[in-house]
């Protein structure tokens, strides 16, 4: 037959057959990780792990999925360095204790969280801390800051190339995407169960961000890309009415940034405040979903707690006992 022949049609008995075939077929709902991570996205708002680890009550998550696999290790140490270097700047005694507690834990032969390092790394964090001890409670010679960075970089890129995408495709990530505060306090529903829970100092907190919130949500800006006037005078307001509750969320010198760039209402003004306050909410939120009290709460956004518990941040087994053997 030549190559130019004519192609045989199909028959109408056929085509029909082929269209009901096409339309009765539905693809298969697979659980990918780009559909995870929209949800995720879009009801969260976290996009790196560096986020995820700022973020209390998603780390909480991490941690309980990275135990189901017996690699909780290594998000640990990361949620344990995290603390140590925000310490540092608070209180250089917390921030030695801490340091103590890490190598204990995840850098000691043969500990209960011990992570891969070299015996370099194990040697240099070592020798530090047993000066830094031996000093006392004062700042060593050479600032700790940077103390366990070479490990730290290491395992970072272990849990972000390899726990966070399996992470994303677990029931644990979806389940934090229905309950966590940023999606949960914007039903009034849920609302209406949760804040009987909460103190009255923890109900400012959510006046405070469901305003941030909603500063956000109904952001407008001219075509140069700077807000609207009536933009400005949100953020004025907002910061005006919930000065006192953002002074205790954030730092002095946060808060007279903030003010600084009130004035200018960037999208993001409220991002370092609006985080701490779902940090600080996180405890209660907690201890309300491991009550029996959260039943309806809990029905209604259709939610089987995988987390019977919050983790610790990380086990220490006797801060006080790092120097005893020598």
């Amino acid at each position: 037959m030549s190559c130019f022949a004519q192609k045989r049609q199909p028959s109408s008995n056929e085509f029909a057959c082929t269209a009901k075939a096409a339309a009765s077929f539905r693809p298969p709902r697979t659980t990918t990780i780009d559909h995870h991570m929209r949800r995720l996205n879009e009801q969260i708002g976290i996009d790196f792990l560096s986020d995820m680890l700022d973020d209390d009550f998603v780390s909480h998550y991490l941690v309980a999925f990275s135990q189901t696999e017996l690699s909780n290790e290594n998000v640990l140490f990361l949620v344990a360095v995290r603390s140590y270097e925000k310490k540092l700047n608070e209180n250089i005694a917390g921030a030695l204790q801490l340091a103590n507690c890490i190598f204990e834990d995840h850098l000691q032969p043969g500990s209960p969280l011990e992570i891969g390092v070299t015996p370099k790394q194990r040697h240099y964090i070592e020798d530090f801390l047993f000066k830094w001890n031996a000093s006392g409670k004062d700042m060593p010679p050479r600032p700790p800051k940077g103390l366990f960075a070479s490990p730290y970089r290491s395992v970072y890129r272990t849990v972000a190339f390899d726990i966070i995408p399996r992470f994303r495709l677990s029931i644990h990530c979806k389940e934090l995407s229905k309950l966590h505060l940023s999606r949960t306090l914007t039903f009034e529903r849920c609302r209406d169960l949760l804040l009987p829970a909460f103190s009255e100092y923890e109900r400012e907190i959510v006046d405070f961000w469901l305003s941030t919130n909603r500063f956000e949500t109904e952001y407008t800006a001219l075509a140069s890309g700077w807000p609207t006037s009536s933009t400005v005078e949100i953020a004025v307001g907002v910061l005006k009415t919930h000065y006192e509750t953002i002074g205790k969320l954030i730092s002095a010198e946060q808060l007279a940034q903030l003010q600084r760039k009130s004035v200018e209402a960037p999208l993001d003004l409220f991002k370092v405040p609006m985080l701490a306050a779902l940090n600080a909410l996180c405890a209660p939120y907690e201890t309300f979903l491991h009550s029996p009290s959260s039943a309806s709460f809990l029905a209604f956004l259709n939610v089987s707690l995988i987390i019977r518990q919050a983790p610790a941040p990380f086990p220490c087994k006797d801060p006080t006992g790092y120097t005893a053997g020598w």
